[in-house]
């Protein structure tokens, strides 16, 4: 019995049901392998799609354009990923689906680390086009324990990290298990290796694109089953506390919106919420903030707890708390939609320019 092949770099893809999107996705990699001397399986996972995906990964197949397929169903796309992990013959594994492409870069600078044993994870950018909003993302981990540090499309790890950590937790998570896992990682091996280049190109029409609100609640339980990392940090970092304080009382917000409009209930949530934001008022930190933690804790929540809508009035307190909990001048985690705010002038302008869109959308 011959030995099955083993690869430097396996790249796998899932689909279902987008063979358009997977010509562009096999271009791309096919492109990679005729310009650069990486040794790549291309596994493709499909979820026994209706749309001729299975014949065309046949052909593709005899063809010898891909080195493996599975066609059959799936209990999702995290599931799918993990059939993937299991079936893959490389050394390294990276995730590209249907639809994303690479960006041309050579992904050798992310695969020959861990191929040397220097790391055995690595993160790159991604390039995220469509909605008129193209623009290069990096790999954000200073928003550890709270989102998603690094796209899938840019994190690079080897098989037995993944093996080792039991691959994605598709029971848990809709749309955030790749995140989960990149915390775990990150847990037992520290930060990944950052690479200079933009390995990837991801169109923001996938599952993920409006994940901070539609799957809002699985976030605040990202940061529930990591919590005891987020209160070590804060205590070491005031910094990171303060982007922690900003992020939780944008997720109070958020949650009172989502419970509107998808009118489902979020008590479960809530609670979660409730008990972070009075652990964090603890931290030892500025007056002010934490003061607006226990009063997000302590009236804003609980009517988001008992289904009740939240009035106009603490809709406007609640945008204070969210400011002067981000007001500390310095701040190295500044985001580029303006949090931390540097001063009381630069809040009340928010404060305004908001009132008046709202203004201008009741007229209309």
């Amino acid at each position: 019995m011959t030995e099955k092949k083993e690869y430097s770099l396996s790249i796998i893809t899932v689909c279902y049901n987008a063979r358009g999107g997977l010509q562009r996705t096999l271009d791309s990699v096919l492109e990679h392998k005729r310009r650069y001397p990486l040794d790549i399986e291309h596994l493709v996972v499909d979820a026994a799609s209706t749309d001729g995906t299975p014949e065309l990964l046949r052909e593709w197949l005899d063809a010898g354009k891909i080195e493996a397929y599975v066609s059959e169903p799936d209990a999702g796309i995290y599931d799918a990923m993990n059939k993937g992990i299991r079936l893959a013959r490389g050394k390294v594994l990276y995730f590209l689906n249907a639809d994303d492409t690479l960006s041309g870069e050579p992904l050798q600078e992310c695969v020959s680390p861990i191929l040397q044993g220097e790391t055995r994870q690595c993160a790159a950018a991604v390039q995220m086009v469509g909605g008129g909003r193209d623009r290069v993302e990096p790999p954000h981990y200073e928003y550890l324990y709270m989102s998603t540090p690094c796209c899938h499309q840019g994190y690079f790890a080897s098989a037995a990290l993944y093996r080792e950590l039991g691959g994605y937790d598709a029971a848990q998570y809709r749309c955030l298990a790749d995140s989960d896992f990149m915390h775990r990682a990150y847990a037992v091996e520290g930060m990944p290796r950052v690479c200079g280049v933009t390995v990837a190109v991801y169109p923001e029409v996938g599952v993920s694109c409006n994940a901070g609100f539609d799957f809002l609640p699985e976030y605040i339980r990202l940061a529930e089953n990591n919590w005891p990392g987020v209160m070590k940090r804060c205590r070491e970092d005031a910094d990171y506390c303060e982007l922690v304080a900003g992020e939780l009382v944008n997720r109070c917000m958020e949650l009172a919106k989502w419970q509107a409009q998808k009118g489902r209930d979020a008590a479960s949530s809530a609670l979660m919420l409730q008990r972070q934001l009075r652990e964090l008022a603890h931290v030892g930190w500025r007056i002010v903030p934490k003061l607006g933690l226990r009063w997000a804790a302590g009236h804003y929540l609980p009517c988001v707890i008992a289904g009740r809508s939240v009035s106009g009035r603490m809709e406007k307190i609640i945008y204070w708390v969210r400011l002067f909990c981000s007001m500390q001048p310095g701040n190295r985690y500044e985001t580029p939609n303006g949090f931390p705010v540097r001063s009381v002038k630069a809040a009340l302008r928010a404060f305004l320019s908001a009132q008046f869109s709202k203004t201008i959308r009741n007229e209309k």
